[in-house]
């Protein structure tokens, strides 16, 4: 079968939305199927594993800041996908980012099955990074996406967020991201503590995600900072883009030796800070479905999360983590100095999260997709 993948932008190594393009593509082209990725950033390959081809379609200047649903903009990205899409024939096209995609795909009407999913900022209300605050067009998305033949909710807070928009309840199927089960499992060889000069002694608490509102870090930054002042084993490491804009705040208050940013942390190094960490920290404001505690989820770390949408779809509280109050630091201390005392809790949660990450394989996901076909 030729599956085509298309999406907006297209930076698989960054992870989010398109990381999840690219493990698709990837899983439908080890099952033996002839996939290609349509964005309008790169024709080229932008993963070094990537399996599947890419291609380019158009998007004139200006549609971010006047709005993509609107003419000109709309009407030359539809023509160039269309042309695309009809030189590739697929039999099934996956949309991703119900703002643009849903609304190129509802105009050009391809005569295939498609679907759409939507990846969190496309469907969110009341978040600085909400594309439909930004153009708030509920009544034309949700035309847009009633004639898809389905609609992914990856989560079930997603699935009420698309709920909300007006999208047909009998059209929503909610499958959620997926994780690579065997990278995360497999030992790495890096030492993080080495790399990072973090002494043995110390509990590690890692965070994964670039430094954002939405990401919070400020929020964990405040935590270990209270935990510090009475006990000196604890070091936090945050990885992810911007953070080392952090770094100024950190030497400010004293935490140069108690927390590290790192900017450019990826493959067997990433696998390794979660391997060789004590617990996982999640400080959001707002998730769907977050890949970041999937692989702490295989890694089989104990949680610290945020009660917020998308954490609550894939942390039972005291099961498979801790989850505690939105911008409650003191909250976080609590939940990190428990865990640090309770080690029958902590065995106990990562046991969980070995067993219950099992039913997100990309394999399980990928084939998920395609039973929309049947």
């Amino acid at each position: 079968m030729r599956i085509a993948l298309v999406t907006n932008t297209f930076l698989p190594l960054t992870g989010g939305g398109e990381f999840v393009v690219h493990h698709l593509g990837n899983q439908w082209s080890m099952q033996g199927h002839d996939v290609c990725v349509f964005n309008s950033l790169t024709a080229e390959v932008a993963h070094p594993e990537a399996l599947y081809k890419v291609m380019r379609y158009k998007i004139m200047r200006g549609a971010t800041r006047f709005g993509y649903h609107r003419f000109p903009w709309v009407n030359v990205s539809t023509r160039s996908l269309n042309r695309q899409i009809n030189y590739f024939n697929p039999d099934f096209v996956s949309g991703h980012f119900s703002i643009p995609v849903a609304l190129y795909l509802d105009n050009l009407k391809p005569k295939r099955i498609w679907s759409i999913t939507s990846h969190g900022s496309d469907i969110v209300r009341n978040d600085v990074n909400s594309q439909r605050d930004q153009y708030d067009i509920d009544n034309k998305l949700a035309n847009s996406l009633n004639n898809a033949s389905s609609v992914i909710a990856i989560s079930n807070s997603a699935k009420a967020n698309l709920l909300d928009i007006g999208v047909k309840p009998s059209l929503i199927r909610v499958i959620p991201n997926g994780v690579e089960l065997n990278r995360f499992k497999t030992k790495a060889n890096t030492n993080i503590r080495e790399m990072f000069n973090i002494p043995e002694h110390k509990k590690l608490v890692l965070t994964v995600g670039r430094n954002s509102l939405v990401k919070n870090l400020g929020l964990g930054i405040n935590a270990v900072a209270e935990i510090a002042k009475s006990r000196s084993d604890i070091h936090y490491l945050i990885v992810g883009g911007g953070t080392s804009q952090l770094n100024e705040t950190i030497i400010n208050r004293g935490l140069r030796d108690t927390v590290t940013t790192c900017e450019n942390l990826a493959g067997e190094s990433l696998v390794a800070a979660y391997q060789q960490s004590d617990i996982f920290l999640s400080t959001s404001n707002y998730e769907c479905c977050p890949l970041v505690i999937l692989e702490a989820m295989a890694s089989g770390l104990p949680i610290v999360a945020t009660q917020v949408a998308g954490n609550v779809d894939l942390i039972d509280n005291e099961v498979n983590g801790l989850l505690v109050g939105r911008n409650n630091h003191m909250h976080i201390v609590n939940a990190i100095t428990m865990l640090i005392a309770d080690k029958r809790l902590c065995h106990s949660i990562s046991t969980t999260n070995y067993d219950k990450v099992s039913d997100y394989s990309w394999d399980t996901v990928s084939r998920s997709y395609l039973e929309l076909l049947q």
